[in-house]
């Protein structure tokens, strides 16, 4: 699953006046529009709020946010760190140019973990150091400021007083903050994965909401080395050589959350893809193995430059000076992240199928909400995953048709059927708090101590919901589906016009939209919040039986494509009563009709025919039969491949276990699912088919999937044990 990081630019713009700036926008409390009455909504906010548990800290599965900065401001951050891949760490130094915004203030306090410090000192022209005192905890790095030297070697800046502290420090070989992995080719590599502590175990930082910085960052490598560095710089790395060392020199000169920092070394290909667009003024690149880049999807190179071209028809200018994408290692814990300038994608997505690269658009969707716009509280991701999600379906749409591919618009409908089973299914399993688009309404979660928190910022399972992303999707087809299309799009792009390098709230886009239809809205703008915004259920307008949707966009019962598979979810039951097992293997198929998979014509429709077979009993000739009439599309779209193994799970189909295996082997970010079927079946073979392949690559699975996997090997042996007793 995608995990996109919340950036914004510099946090004194952050402030939302109780006027929304814009040619055309004016809400203020006193308007007449009920829709928007800030206060109201306020307190019911409010009362609800009482009634929630997510104001309480669990430091098992909440983020603790220390740093001070409501004392100390980081303008910059340089690093210099050398790159060590014998011994899995990055080593060297990181110089902040603070700014005391108190100045009576005693320490620094950043957020930290996983790393040594050495020591600390501060900088004293013309080059002196001066060391100071340190304390490194779980969580925090500590740094004691002598009020004398420091004001003594600090320049006044305005009101405030700024200074230079330099750490020296090594990341340790466990940091969750890097991936130390092999590629596709089986070579070294190294990479940010979007840990749940963000970059704290690369270098001390300040890791908390509306804290932002421009940065430098020089990464060394061995002279010798064959490998290149790509970071979230605003252009390609500038490279100079020492005697020893070869340095990757970057900057971004972007005021960002540190969080959005990204770095990946390796031995990668690069290719040059701003040949194939025009009319863009921004350089392209896609990095990678060699293997996978010779080889990939065949579409993928003309793809990706046009979907970039096609996001900004629909959003405008592209908000960021370049692009590149990077294929990462199998083990990713996502299919895609987006970081400024830079997006990782997983290999899956290179299986073949077209409508896989749908994810691409998804990231680049992100350059504008997710990274140019972010949210003030890290808890609303809707805000970036809901709104890249809605888009992609569009930007994929027009990128297809670009390039001549046949995609006809009812398979939007298609997908977003399928969103829906998928968010049917996670609500009923996901604890409520990590299904509500705004789980703290508001309201900050700190401890006793005062000590501010992200709530369920630690929890694994956080990660791998998508809760976020498709009750986000639906909410904005739900507000589309009241208005015009073309002007709910054009709001959407007025809307980040206006906020751009801001942090904003879930409400906010939710006033300008009121404003702007309010002579078409008939709910208030209180009970959508209640419905979409707070509630952990499923909204009312998505809890319609396909035969009668409240919403456009999943109205499929009269569409031919979706008919079709309906059809042929009939026949192949029929078929699959009528069928008669000949010999031991029950591999022969003895029916005069058999159903016909032709009618099948792109993926979503197999996807979709595929979802409806995960609870049905079939026959093992049954099965052979759709494998064999689907083996060329199981192999080339993951989400095919995905259904195809439930499948096989549920009907115990022992010869097509090699799929489930390749499955969680290759594609490991999709595989927590399988692993929970499998050791929760009670069947001996699957049971073994679960420890074999978790044994094989435990060490080299995401921490936050491994952790989750290895929660049901611990349920099982306490089910074991309470039978026992």
């Amino acid at each position: 699953m995608d995990k996109e990081l919340d950036l914004s630019h510099d946090s004194e713009s952050v402030k939302v006046d109780k006027e929304i700036r814009c040619e055309n926008v004016k809400i203020d409390n006193e308007s007449d529009c009920e829709h928007v009455d800030q206060e109201t909504d306020s307190k019911n906010v409010k009362m609800e709020s009482d009634t929630s548990n997510n104001d309480k800290v669990d430091k098992e599965t909440d983020l603790p946010l220390m740093a001070n900065i409501e004392s100390v401001k980081m303008l910059n951050y340089l690093m210099e760190l050398f790159c060590d891949f014998k011994k899995e760490i990055f080593s060297g130094s990181l110089i902040l140019h603070l700014q005391f915004l108190d100045q009576t203030t005693a320490s620094v306090i950043l957020d930290c973990c996983d790393i040594n410090i050495i020591k600390v000192v501060l900088l004293q022209p013309p080059g002196g150091e001066q060391e100071l005192d340190f304390e490194i905890t779980e969580w925090a790095l500590t740094v004691s400021l002598s009020r004398d030297k420091t004001l003594t070697t600090a320049s006044l800046s305005g009101d405030n007083f700024s200074s230079e502290i330099k750490i020296y420090y090594e990341t340790k070989p466990e940091s969750r903050s890097l991936h130390w992995r092999k590629d596709f080719d089986g070579n070294l590599c190294v990479y940010t994965p979007a840990s749940a502590i963000n970059n704290r175990g690369l270098f001390p930082c300040q890791d908390i909401p509306g804290a932002m910085s421009s940065w430098e960052a020089s990464i060394l490598l061995p002279l010798e080395s064959n490998m290149n560095v790509y970071t979230t710089g605003d252009a390609h790395a500038l490279v100079s050589e020492t005697v020893n060392y070869r340095k990757y020199w970057f900057k971004s000169g972007m005021v960002l959350p540190m969080s959005t920092f990204a770095v990946a070394v390796g031995a990668w290909s690069t290719q040059d893809l701003s040949f194939h667009h025009t009319g863009l003024h921004i350089p392209i690149r896609l990095i990678g193995p060699e293997q996978l880049i010779r080889s990939s999807n065949p579409h993928l190179l003309s793809y990706i430059p046009e979907a970039v071209k096609s996001a900004v028809s629909i959003l405008g200018p592209y908000p960021l000076p370049k692009l590149d994408v990077l294929i990462v290692s199998r083990c990713f814990s996502g299919l895609g992240l987006s970081s400024p300038n830079l997006i990782f994608i997983s290999p899956s997505l290179l299986l073949g199928d077209i409508s896989l690269l749908v994810k691409i658009s998804h990231e680049i969707c992100h350059a504008w909400f997710g990274i140019m716009l972010g949210a003030k509280d890290w808890t609303e991701a809707w805000l970036s995953e809901g709104f890249a999600t809605f888009l992609e379906d569009f930007v994929h749409q027009r990128t297809l048709k670009s390039l001549g591919v046949d995609s006809p618009p009812d398979l939007v409908k298609l997908r977003a059927l399928m969103k829906l089973k998928t968010l049917e299914g996670e609500l009923e399993s996901t604890s409520a708090d990590l299904t509500q688009l705004r789980p703290m309404r508001g309201v900050k979660l700190k401890d006793d101590s005062e000590t501010g928190f992200v709530k369920n910022g630690l929890n694994p399972l956080a990660s791998l919901t998508q809760a976020h992303y498709l009750k986000g999707f639906f909410l904005l087809h739900y507000l589309m589906s009241l208005v015009e299309e073309t002007s709910f799009l054009n709001l959407i792009r007025r809307y980040f016009e206006m906020f751009k390098g801001e942090l904003v709230d879930s409400t906010q886009f939710l006033q300008m939209y009121y404003h702007s239809f309010r002579n078409s809205i008939r709910v208030s703008l209180s009970d959508l919040i209640k419905t979409w915004l707070d509630s952990h259920r499923l909204p009312e307008p998505l809890s319609k039986p396909v035969d009668y949707p409240l919403l456009p966009i999943l109205n499929c019962k009269h569409i031919t494509l979706y008919q079709v598979v309906m059809d042929l979810h009939k026949q192949i039951l029929i078929f699959n009563t009528n069928s008669k097992l000949t010999g031991r293997t029950a591999c022969t198929v003895s029916v005069r009709h058999t159903p016909d998979f032709s009618v099948l014509v792109f993926s979503e429709q197999l996807i979709l025919f595929l979802d409806s077979l995960t609870s049905e009993k079939l026959k093992s000739s049954v099965l052979k039969y759709i494998y064999d009439q689907n083996e060329e599309m199981i192999r080339s779209n993951l989400d095919v491949l995905h259904l195809w193994c439930e499948i096989v799970v549920f009907n115990k189909f022992k010869p097509r276990y090699d799929d489930i295996e390749y499955l969680l082997v290759e594609h490991q970010s999709m595989g927590v699912y399988l692993y929970s079927e499998l050791i929760f079946s009670k069947n001996k073979i699957q049971v073994q088919l679960f420890h074999k392949v978790f044994d094989k690559i435990e060490q080299e699975l995401d921490p936050s999937i491994r952790t989750v996997i290895r929660s049901f090997i611990d349920q099982t042996n306490l089910v074991t044990s309470s039978s026992a007793i």
